[in-house]
């Protein structure tokens, strides 16, 4: 639950950013030289999360085979 508290005010941020970015124009500065930073911060958030999914997922996973392994 604290995860969810941090991270989706950060992915709900960089997905406005990158929907302004791409509708108005030159929103968010570059990094590298041409890659705008809110497009790079949406990836890593969403990536982020699906890390964070994938190891609820395992952790479920090992506890029901666990269950029905008694």
């Amino acid at each position: 639950m604290a995860f969810l508290v941090g991270w989706l005010p950060v992915t709900m941020l960089a997905l406005l950013a990158t929907i302004l970015e791409i509708d108005s124009g030159h929103v968010c500065p570059r990094a590298f030289g041409f890659l705008p930073q809110c497009f790079l911060s949406l990836f890593l958030s969403i990536l982020i999360g699906a890390v964070w999914m994938t190891g609820i997922l395992r952790h479920r996973k090992v506890l029901d085979f666990e269950r029905s392994r008694r």
